[in-house]
């Protein structure tokens, strides 16, 4: 997920284009820009993502975190891996959607 200059999100896939594109400056119709709503969104998500997969700016503010690396990303691991790592993934993708957002688009 990366932060724009508004501070609502984008999702992007492991090339760093928007889900649903294969070409990073691919902003078009499809993209969906979310705002997260409440308090300690920046906490929350960190912790979602874990801390050392969030990059902050200059602000202390959080601007991009992955929700896996090469070591934990599903598709890289034997079977036996596969089903807990996805597992992990999915646990991530359920915590994000239990917050507040207010859509932009």
């Amino acid at each position: 997920m990366k932060k724009n200059a508004e501070g609502a999100w984008i999702f992007l896939n492991r090339e760093y284009c928007p889900l649903g594109s294969d070409e990073a400056a691919d902003y078009t119709y499809h993209t969906i820009f979310i705002k997260y709503t409440g308090r300690n969104i920046d906490a929350i998500l960190e912790k979602i993502a874990e801390t050392n997969y969030c990059e902050r700016d200059n602000d202390g503010e959080i601007k991009q975190l992955w929700f896996y690396d090469d070591g934990t990303n599903p598709m890289n691991r034997d079977l036996s891996m596969r089903k807990s790592l996805f597992k992990r993934y999915f646990l991530i993708i359920e915590k994000l959607c239990e917050l507040k957002v207010k859509p932009l688009r």
